[in-house]
């Protein structure tokens, strides 16, 4: 049918202006919510701050942008028992807007309110900074013998009485689908160790709507730059930091003359590190990409980055090994011995023709690589220490070589990706 009365395409063209208006209506009424979950630090660890400081610092930054904002941290201060470790930051959490301690019931409750408020094109960011473990009762180990068994994800909460319990990611998913369901927008960041468990939620529950960062694989434990800990290097950062610093990074001028941040080595290195690398926090996939190669703790090998385009680490490595891990070190070795296979077998010839220099590089530091952890299983197994200490440090050093070799690979691949995930390109 063709419109030639004048009055007719007037009135059409007026109808489709309503409809554009009424868009833009809908659109700019749309509300943002968060959640931010985290605590301190489990009784008798040294003195770890940073689940506290990127809850407080995302919190402080989602009000800033507009967000409303419901923050559960740790128990209530009374009932942890080395609440005086902590004192600072619980009386930095008692400043914030909405708060209220984190157990199962806290967390149920904020959900089942916001289901029943939320609206079709409303934002939901949640923020999880927390201990996590498989819920086959693996905690931080960054290889399973069985791990395809089927486990799924849990994280540090608290019950009533201050005593920690765990809650199941699952269920966490299942409240984010419900908002898809509603029309919401959520992305959630998942810090915490073996996080990547909980990846096949993401299929179960047949979120379309919703971008998740997993901190790491399902087998391997998490790191960031934890405060005056003994055992790990104020070096350590990793991609959530940069995740989290996308909340807060409209306000650093604020924060900065804040004494809670302005003494934190850790706040600092971040921003420094950011500052310095031109990090790009406008959205979870240019922070991921522009992140990518700062990530000091280095717990996104490119297995993931190029198989599940970029937000879950799917491989995981250590080239810190003991005596103790044997099973790591055959694992470990097992598994990369698969890379080769499975990148042939997920990338297009055109992309394959695009990184050739960087794979062939790739290629050859793993091949050295496989071949020093052999070398260090035989001298575990020989229990000769001399032997023991050489293959060591040559396990190192060809870890190190792969390291810049798949840091190489994934700064090309990140330049010439095109993300299929349009949710994880949502500005905040």
């Amino acid at each position: 049918m063709y419109l030639t009365d004048k009055n007719s395409v007037k009135k059409l063209l007026k109808l489709y202006s309503l409809i554009f208006l009424f868009s833009l209506s809908q659109n700019a009424n749309a509300k943002k919510f968060a959640l931010i979950i985290g605590g301190p630090s489990n009784q008798n660890e040294p003195n770890r701050h940073e689940f506290a400081r990127n809850t407080i610092a995302a919190t402080i930054g989602l009000n800033n942008r507009g967000y409303e904002t419901q923050t559960l941290f740790g128990p209530h201060q009374s009932k942890h028992p080395e609440k005086e470790k902590y004192k600072t930051d619980f009386k930095k959490v008692s400043e914030l807007n909405s708060t209220a301690p984190l157990t199962s019931n806290s967390i149920n409750q904020y959900f089942e309110d916001l289901k029943s408020k939320i609206k079709e094109g409303d934002k939901v960011e949640i923020l999880v900074t927390a201990h996590g473990q498989d819920s086959c009762g693996e905690i931080g180990k960054h290889i399973r013998a069985d791990f395809n068994t089927g486990c799924n994800h849990t994280f540090t909460i608290y019950d009533n009485e201050g005593n920690q319990v765990v809650f199941p990611t699952e269920k966490l998913f299942e409240h984010i689908k419900d908002l898809e369901d509603k029309g919401a927008l959520p992305n959630i960041i998942l810090s915490s160790c073996n996080s990547g468990r909980a990846k096949p939620m993401l299929e179960k529950y047949g979120l379309k709507k919703t971008c998740v960062f997993f901190q790491t694989a399902g087998n391997a434990v998490g790191y960031g730059c934890f405060e005056s800990d003994p055992h790990f290097s104020k070096d350590y950062t990793s991609s959530y930091e940069y995740m989290t610093l996308r909340y807060y990074s409209e306000i650093l001028d604020t924060l900065k003359k804040d004494s809670y941040f302005k003494n934190s080595e850790c706040f600092k290195k971040v921003l420094a590190h950011a500052k310095k690398n031109n990090l790009d926090t406008s959205s979870i996939d240019s922070t991921y990409w522009s992140s990518r190669n700062v990530d000091s703790s280095f717990q996104e090998p490119v297995i993931s980055s190029l198989l599940d385009v970029p937000y879950f680490r799917g491989e995981s490595f250590s080239f810190v090994l003991r005596e103790s891990q044997t099973l790591q070190c055959h694992q470990i070795e097992n598994k990369f011995k698969t890379l080769l296979s499975q990148i042939n077998d997920s990338l297009d010839e055109t992309l394959k023709i695009l990184l050739n220099d960087k794979l062939k590089k790739f290629y050859l530091a793993l091949e050295a690589y496989n071949t020093s952890l052999s070398e260090q299983r035989d001298a575990i197994a020989s229990q000769k220490q001399d032997k023991i200490d050489e293959s060591q440090i040559k396990t190192i050093q060809t870890a190190q070589a792969l390291q810049s070799a798949e840091r190489e690979l994934v700064a090309k691949f990140g330049k010439i990706h095109k993300t299929e995930n349009s949710n994880c390109m949502r500005a905040l």
